[in-house]
């Protein structure tokens, strides 16, 4: 079957300097977005798009602007 390799991201484990654990940037307290190597959003976990106001749908394929 089909393996996007962002499933993996979501499975892994991150701690922050305080010491705090989340599983993945799904729980992350801070805003995560990946992009491909053109800038093209591919996620966008939650706490991005409560920051943002922009929906998951509004955000994936947008481009990051380049500054």
């Amino acid at each position: 079957g089909f393996h996007h390799p962002l499933a993996d991201v979501q499975r892994q484990r991150v701690v922050f300097d305080d010491g705090q654990e989340v599983q993945g940037p799904e729980q992350a307290p801070l805003g995560v977005i990946i992009t491909d190597l053109t800038g093209a959003i591919e996620y966008a976990n939650p706490k991005f798009c409560a920051m943002t106001g922009y929906t998951i749908d509004e955000v994936i394929g947008g481009i990051v602007a380049r500054g």
